[in-house]
């Protein structure tokens, strides 16, 4: 499987290579300050909290970890299905205002703690969290339903981001998606969405999108990743190709899973 570039300050940030971090730290920047400053109130609750808070720190924490491997495994098929989500309320035009944008709020369900998602009890990445398809709802509006300000720095301090991926030729604006899986785990990521003039790969319409959403839903569902197919890396109609993850070791590997390896016993156990 592919191995990513972690950011040693925050440690939340994944990168390909040195040289996407390295072009991305000045819009990292204020985010990874923001996150350091997080890590330092979950540090003082370790240091002085009951027993009871420390246990749930140190779980919140396997969560987060979590919740990085499964956002950053899954990113194909969330950002399919935010495409197809955005394509169906109208486009970028109808919902990124600039003055007060509407942002995707993603809830996921922790499995951690279901024997079935481990292994050699370690918890499967790709299937840590249970999504659906979450819903549209103003910035403004979001940000004010949540008491706790952490959601508003986060989102101030992506500016930079946010500015960077709007400045791109053919794009219409960036998405905001806030997956959540309560109040002291949200993860912010951003999806660059094309103008509605700009052509597409396959002809688009509601019918089509809605499959869209289902089919990515249910991929993301049964803990299946994209990745680069090793059968077809010069062909840019199959260069990439679902897989899974297994146990191998201390480790969890991708193993391709090319369309017609039907045969594959992760095609009986997950009965996709």
């Amino acid at each position: 499987g592919e191995q990513f570039r972690r950011c040693a300050n925050c440690e939340f940030s994944l990168y390909c290579s040195v040289k996407c971090q390295r072009d991305e730290w000045a819009t990292h920047k204020a985010q990874c300050k923001f996150m350091r400053k997080s890590a330092e109130s979950l540090e003082a609750i370790r240091k002085n909290g009951t027993p009871e808070e420390v246990a749930a720190l140190h779980k919140l924490l396997k969560m987060r970890s979590l919740l990085v491997d499964y956002s950053e495994g899954h990113r194909m098929s969330l950002q399919y299905i935010a495409d197809a989500m955005v394509y169906l309320e109208g486009g970028p035009e109808a919902i990124l205002d600039d003055a007060d944008p509407f942002v995707l709020v993603v809830p996921l369900k922790w499995r951690g703690d279901d024997p079935k998602y481990t292994t050699d009890g370690s918890v499967d990445p790709g299937r840590a969290f249970s999504v659906v398809r979450g819903s549209f709802i103003p910035l403004s509006l979001f940000l004010r339903s949540n008491k706790d300000e952490t959601l508003a720095r986060a989102w101030d301090a992506s500016r930079g981001l946010r500015a960077r991926y709007a400045r791109q030729a053919g794009f219409g604006g960036v998405l905001g998606v806030f997956y959540r899986v309560d109040a002291r785990l949200p993860k912010l990521e951003f999806y660059p969405q094309c103008r509605a003039d700009v052509p597409y790969s396959i002809p688009r319409c509601p019918v089509s999108e809605q499959d869209r959403v289902r089919r990515n839903l249910r991929f993301v569902e049964l803990g299946a990743f994209y990745g680069p197919n090793p059968e077809r890396r010069d062909q840019d109609d199959e260069r990439y190709v679902g897989g899974y993850l297994k146990k191998a070791g201390t480790k969890w590997k991708w193993w391709a899973m090319p369309s017609h390896r039907c045969d594959d016993p992760w095609h009986d156990e997950h009965g996709y």
